[in-house]
């Protein structure tokens, strides 16, 4: 509309198309305009320059010896989010969110004789540790997919299950779950042998001081911990049962030859009333010159001390189980097992003491 003709029209008019036009004017993009936010000024920091999100706590060990520091914190309840992080080769090493109080994170870092520093590690590679129970005897493998185990944990032993990869090992397979064991062994078991634990865990010092002088170290850092109910006597009361499988000596230190299994050899147990505060009292403890290789306690019969079966080894082709009753030293039966059939094995129980009778396929019953 030629600008001679708008005024035409009145003042109030004229004024109306005037804004209208300049409003026209200042949007000549507004068909095509953006709805996108505006972009900062200065572009985000990158990947390299971010913080890390984790600090780790301590040097680097093999899984099993870092959840053994893990578990001095958690039974101190200590461990919030304290997890494991790949470190160097296959070790791993203790790490918290950088977002961790400081003086929380120096102090849990000077603990383990290390300083707290920065490491970098994805959310993917962490490693999350629980403490669980065995509901039954089962067998620990070095692999998965194992024929055989490399040795039985007892039932109710308290290990440490470790949900994540391992470095080097990836996931395991659907069915199996990584643990610690021991002090020294760690490997896979089924998942459906375990179960939640939320209670103490006692030293081994008790035990180790019950053994001989020349055992005593290496059976407690080697013993699978059982919380248990046992009967020294009386009632059933709360216990933990000590299994250690064997003594930390070098193989090409035996003098004895016929008594070498596979770099094994040795065992001891012990079974000692608790506390509240988890305190040991006296108990009873067994050494053993063959190899311990699967310990059960077993109801004793009513008002009288628990039983407990034994299975010991010398070598690949001497398999044997014994029973014991709490108190006695000696063993009340004494049952040859037919050379290489896997654990676990079928603990005795008191209907073994009824008597000589013929044992199954392989086996037989000397009682005492």
């Amino acid at each position: 509309m030629p600008w001679t003709r708008a005024l035409e029209y009145p003042p109030a008019m004229r004024t109306l198309l005037t804004v209208s036009f300049v409003l026209l004017a200042g949007c000549h993009s507004c068909d095509g305009a953006s709805t996108e936010p505006a972009r900062p000024s200065t572009p985000p920091p990158s990947a390299e320059t971010a913080p890390p999100g984790y600090l780790r706590l301590a040097s680097g060990l093999d899984p099993v010896h870092t959840l053994d520091r893990w578990l001095l914190l958690q039974q101190a309840h200590q461990d919030e989010g304290v997890l494991l992080a790949p470190y160097i080769a296959g070790d791993v090493t203790l790490v918290v969110p950088a977002t961790t109080d400081r003086a929380r994170v120096d102090a849990l870092a000077t603990r383990f004789g290390a300083h707290a520093e920065e490491i970098a590690v994805e959310p993917g590679q962490l490693m999350r540790p629980s403490v669980v129970q065995t509901r039954a005897a089962t067998g620990l493998f070095a692999a998965p997919g194992d024929a055989h185990p490399s040795r039985i944990v007892p039932a109710h032993a308290i290990v440490i299950r470790l949900d994540g990869p391992l470095p080097g090992q990836g996931v395991a397979p659907r069915g199996f779950a990584w643990v610690a064991v021991t002090r020294t062994d760690g490997g896979y078991v089924r998942t459906s042998a375990l179960t939640s634990y939320a209670g103490c865990v006692p030293t081994a010092e008790r035990f180790r001081a019950d053994l001989p002088i020349t055992d005593g170290h290496s059976h407690a850092v080697r013993a699978t911990v059982s919380r248990v109910g046992a009967s020294f006597g009386g009632e059933l009361r709360d216990a933990f049962l000590f299994a250690s499988q064997a003594r930390n000596e070098d193989e090409a230190e035996e003098e004895e030859r016929d008594e070498e299994a596979e770099g094994k050899h040795g065992g001891g147990l012990g079974l000692y009333p608790t506390n509240d505060a988890c305190e040991l009292e006296a108990g009873f403890a067994l050494s053993f010159g063959p190899v311990l290789e699967q310990a059960d306690l077993v109801d004793g019969g009513r008002g009288r001390a628990s039983l407990i079966s034994v299975v010991l080894s010398e070598g690949d082709d001497e398999l044997e189980a014994k029973l014991y009753r709490v108190g006695v030293p000696e063993p009340l039966v004494e049952r040859d097992l037919a050379a290489g059939t896997p654990g676990p094995w079928p603990a005795l129980g008191a209907d073994a003491l009824s008597g000589t009778r013929p044992g199954a396929s392989g086996t037989s019953d000397h009682p005492r």
